[in-house]
């Protein structure tokens, strides 16, 4: 149980990092390393969900978890990455 506890801890440490990327006033990382960063913080939630899905432990969490983790994809790719937000990454490599 306590391995569970630690695992959900983790998941919730991810998403307040991704939260803390783009949110945080004092964020001067470059385009390129902010949206890295939120895809390997978006695969590590989905993935912390899917292991306690198959492990059958704290299944209602991680249902929320993988939620979580869905909305934050959609969050970088409609905010982050449109062309209303700013200069995405994507459209600076053409």
């Amino acid at each position: 149980m306590k391995s569970t506890k630690t695992i959900q801890i983790l998941a919730v440490l991810c998403i307040g990092l991704y939260f803390l990327l783009f949110f945080s006033p004092f964020n001067k990382m470059s385009d390129y390393l902010t949206f890295g960063l939120s895809i390997f913080f978006t695969l590590s939630v989905f993935l912390i969900g899917l292991y306690l899905i198959i492990k059958k432990k704290a299944v209602p969490f991680s249902v929320l978890i993988i939620g979580v983790s869905f909305a934050m994809l959609f969050f970088t790719i409609f905010i982050y990455l449109l062309p209303e937000a700013g200069d995405p990454p994507l459209i600076k490599l053409f």
